[in-house]
């Protein structure tokens, strides 16, 4: 839930685009690069705000209803998780600011990596002298 809240503020699209730094790194290819980068890109575009709503679904019963407005107790095992339960829930409407960073991050990475490549063959085809 930590990094979900937290992408939007800009500590997970620095984690991200250090990602995308170390695959630059480890691989020589460009469409391997690009790959890893879109991997990770959805990865952390989907995974932190869905993630945790569904690893509460198992837990909804008559008891415990998790909702977004954060109305009504939720009882599990016989004690109150509510209101980190309401939060998970509402949780995935921070995919609106979330998602378009991650994205973002890998279109920047895609371009300047094109670019990069581009330059490094055409410094590879000049004749030395």
């Amino acid at each position: 839930m930590l990094v979900g809240s937290r992408f939007g503020d800009g500590l997970a699209a620095l984690w991200l685009a250090c990602c995308c730094w170390l695959i630059a790194l480890g691989w020589s290819r460009l469409w391997i690069r690009l790959l890893l980068a879109l991997a990770v890109s959805l990865i952390c575009a989907f995974v932190p705000y869905f993630g945790p709503m569904l690893s509460i679904s198992h837990l909804v019963n008559p008891k415990c209803s998790p909702n977004e407005g954060g109305v009504g107790d939720c009882i599990v095992y016989g004690g109150e998780v509510g209101g980190v339960a309401h939060k998970v829930v509402s949780l995935g409407w921070r995919i609106i600011e979330g998602a378009p960073i991650a994205i973002g991050i890998f279109v920047v990475y895609a371009i300047v990596a094109a670019i990069i490549e581009l330059r490094s063959r055409r410094q590879a085809l000049r004749p030395l002298g």
